[in-house]
């Protein structure tokens, strides 16, 4: 009798240990992204040839309801089961995995205890300071979400956690943003010269579970060879369009290290939403610029253009700026200025005077492309002030100038509805002559003053 029972104990022991086995099918995760779907994933172990799929089913009952339902929706050549928002809710979860009647895994859950927001993306930085010293910088991260359902309007703020050491150290350092905080976000006085690592996760504010990491991102900048000149990181300067048809970028390579021969800086743009990046069109011989044509220029969408640097294999954004087409146009300076004399004064004292020019040959004005209001600033040539006129057409009046003076007048231009203006036309000085009873009634002028001074 007693054999007997120990050959059932056995049995029974090898029956239970090949079904809830390590290597025997389990239910591996149950992971919601959002708070409003979720998925359960199961691996079906090495035991009974259940690595076909579909030999495994997956059940779940929802709050209080005692009958068990079989998956929603399994997703195709996965071991995944997907709820989506029909039947998620906030109640009570269980979930068990079987074949043929046998439960081979089982759990329970509520929705809040699995949310765990996908892992953050394209973990990169630019260099935001170096210290005159050359021996620290100052840098910024910048980061991607993934597109989740109401987390991106948000609904369910994310707050980031980073963690980033020196490579060669076994303690992380780590820094949170508040809830809601886009990137980018500063990190400040990492070492020149020695190379760091750094990590991101996200977890949604009270809620859930922290994602994975990202990907590891290694920051490191040299220290330069000499630390008594101060240092100028490369920037870029501006970007401009002369007629909202083609733009231009320009940059300054600074003079740190050798990024001052030509190429070792490269620049990258990336034009309307969730594009990739692609590196400059036409680089100008000779200039540190890029040139946009028109097959690459699109008015009304935003750009966004970076400089960097391979140094070491990695790529080191030095600078980076977003804008819109509209916002960056400088027109080229009118051209042409010129003047006739319009009226002397009775008293020939005063005389108005027509000015009149070209706008920039660039410029496409007859079609309409853009339009330009003008500035006309005059001085005697003894005075330092400038009076200004503002005019719409391609001539205008000035009125009351002296006579017997010399004046200096020049002009420049804008787009009416946004963007700066240009550089200045060449300035024009002119001379209205005195005529003699000009002069005459102005020696009687002064009498007049003297005596009347003089009581």
């Amino acid at each position: 009798m007693a054999a007997l029972w120990l050959i059932w104990y056995l049995l029974a022991v090898v029956f239970i240990d090949s079904v809830y086995s390590s290597d025997g099918p389990r239910i591996t995760e149950c992971r919601s992204s959002e708070q409003e779907t979720f998925t359960c994933s199961w691996s079906a172990g090495h035991s009974r040839n259940l690595t076909d799929r579909g030999q495994l089913k997956f059940f779940y009952t929802e709050g209080k309801s005692p009958s068990w339902r079989e998956c929603p929706e399994y997703i195709a050549r996965e071991n995944r089961c997907y709820f989506n928002q029909t039947h998620t809710s906030e109640t009570e979860y269980c979930v068990q995995l079987k074949l043929d009647n046998i439960t081979h895994d089982h759990r329970c859950f509520v929705l809040a205890e699995i949310v765990k927001p996908d892992t953050p993306i394209s973990l990169n930085w630019s260099l935001l300071n170096i210290s005159q010293s050359g021996l620290f910088m100052d840098i910024q991260l910048w980061w991607e979400v993934s597109a989740e359902l109401d987390a991106s309007s948000g609904h369910i703020p994310r707050k980031f956690e980073i963690q980033y050491k020196p490579s060669d150290a076994d303690m992380w350092n780590v820094m949170e943003t508040s809830p809601g905080q886009p990137p980018p976000q500063a990190l400040y006085s990492f070492a020149t010269g020695k190379q760091y690592v750094i990590r991101l996760r996200c977890i949604y504010h009270g809620i859930g579970n922290y994602s994975e990491f990202s990907n590891v991102l290694r920051v490191f900048l040299p220290t330069p060879h000499s630390i008594g000149v101060p240092l100028e990181r490369p920037s870029i300067v501006g970007c401009r369009s002369p007629e909202q048809e083609t733009f231009m970028c320009r940059w300054s390579p600074g003079n740190y290290q050798n990024l001052t021969q030509p190429r070792q800086l490269r620049f990258f743009y990336t034009k309307g939403s969730n594009a990739d990046w692609k590196e400059c069109p036409n680089y100008l011989p000779d200039s540190d610029a890029c040139y946009f044509n028109q097959t690459y220029t699109s008015i009304w969408v935003s750009y966004c253009v970076q400089l960097k640097s391979v140094i070491q294999d990695q790529n080191i954004i030095f600078d980076k700026r977003c804008f819109s087409i509209d916002s960056i146009v400088k027109p080229d300076p009118p051209i042409s200025l010129n003047w006739t004399l319009l009226n002397v004064s009775q008293s020939g004292l005063l005389a108005d005077i027509q000015m009149w020019w070209e706008p920039p040959p660039t410029a496409d004005i007859k079609n309409g492309w853009i339009s330009l209001k003008y500035e006309i600033q005059y001085r005697t040539s003894e005075s330092n002030h400038w009076d200004s006129i503002e005019s719409f057409a391609t001539s205008h009046p000035v009125y009351a100038l002296g006579t017997g003076k010399s004046y200096v007048i020049r002009l420049r231009c804008k787009q009416i509805a946004n963007g700066d203006f240009s550089e200045f036309s060449e300035a024009l000085s002119i001379f209205i002559p005195a005529s003699p009873s000009a002069e005459e009634t102005g020696l009687l002028f002064r009498l007049i003053l003297i005596f009347a001074s003089l009581g």
